[in-house]
């Protein structure tokens, strides 16, 4: 008892024994400081799974806000299309002309705008298609 009377009571000895114990055993803290690239495969996984999940979620989704989402995605494809087809007119009849409406879209990022609505709005749709098996 000499010497384990040094760091206090047998019971001190135990706490501090189990934990040590626990700091380096299986899911311990040593063993969570380090991300292994088993872990980090075993993460992106869950993380992937997660992510169909919820676009499973989105691609079924019917409600008012939705629909709401739908009418104004289309509203700036249509703008954009619109757009589009002016200067394409301009740089057929009035080539002097086209200047002002490229710095218009150019002005306000319809390229940018409309590309990120095409890839999260109606990829979601077409991952849901993808997901679900349907074929029109």
């Amino acid at each position: 008892m000499g010497l384990m009377s040094l760091f206090g009571t047998k019971k001190v000895i135990e706490n501090v024994a189990s934990a040590v114990s626990g700091a380096v055993g299986e899911n311990g803290l040593i063993d969570n400081a380090f991300f292994t690239d088993q872990e980090k495969a075993q993460m992106g996984l869950e993380a992937g799974k997660l992510w169909l999940d919820v676009q499973k979620v989105l691609a079924g989704e019917n409600s008012l806000r939705s629909i709401t989402r739908r009418v104004i995605a289309w509203a700036f494809v249509a703008e954009f299309l619109l757009a589009l087809n002016v200067c394409l007119v301009c740089v057929l009849f009035w080539p002097n002309k086209v200047d002002p409406v490229i710095s218009v879209i150019s002005a306000f990022q319809l390229g940018w705008i409309v590309l990120t609505i095409v890839a999260f709005y109606f990829g979601t749709y077409g991952i849901g298609q993808l997901i679900s098996g349907k074929k029109k």
